[in-house]
């Protein structure tokens, strides 16, 4: 099937009028963090219209790393809901950038460390390729850099980025 050039700037407009969009929606209310074996948590749920669907966002510091920095993972609570999380829902990564930045300026256990770095790890869809960013990495680097976070570009699949604790 060819395109008109009209067709194809429609097609990138809708697109881009999405990425905007997902950038500019309300975050949903979470409940404040606490420890739960070695992790600091936080919860939150969806609204009833889109599954009333409860996620944990999960802390947890490598030491390893350097710089040291936290990794997150975020997830579903109950698995069965699974296919559910394919709705669109244009909340749930706002949520999750203010619930990393709630962290990074209300926790005590940063050590008053002026810079905090955080990484995660991306997945990949089954039989997707090996190399490179997953497509799920990419949108997560465009939302953080587009929520005005310091971004670490970083190999294999992974994201590690740095908040100021004073900004």
């Amino acid at each position: 099937m060819k395109l008109t050039i009209k067709q194809l700037k429609k097609i990138i407009k809708e697109e881009l009028g999405t990425l905007l969009e997902i950038g500019d929606s309300t975050p949903y209310n979470f409940k404040d963090g606490v420890w739960e074996k070695g992790d600091f948590v936080y919860y939150f749920t969806t609204d009833e219209e889109k599954g009333a669907l409860q996620y944990k966002v999960k802390f947890n510091l490598d030491t390893i790393a350097e710089p040291e920095a936290w990794e997150i993972d975020f997830n579903l609570m109950d698995k069965k809901q699974y296919d559910l999380t394919n709705q669109t829902d244009y909340r749930i990564m706002p949520t999750i950038v203010e619930i990393i930045k709630d962290f990074a300026k209300n926790t005590e256990e940063h050590d008053k460390k002026e810079k905090i770095y955080f990484t995660f790890y991306g997945t990949r869809k089954e039989g997707g390729k090996d190399l490179g960013d997953s497509k799920r990495t990419k949108y997560y680097k465009w939302f953080l850099k587009r929520a005005g976070v310091e971004v670490i570009e970083d190999e294999d699949n992974n994201v590690t980025f740095a908040i100021n604790r004073n900004s």
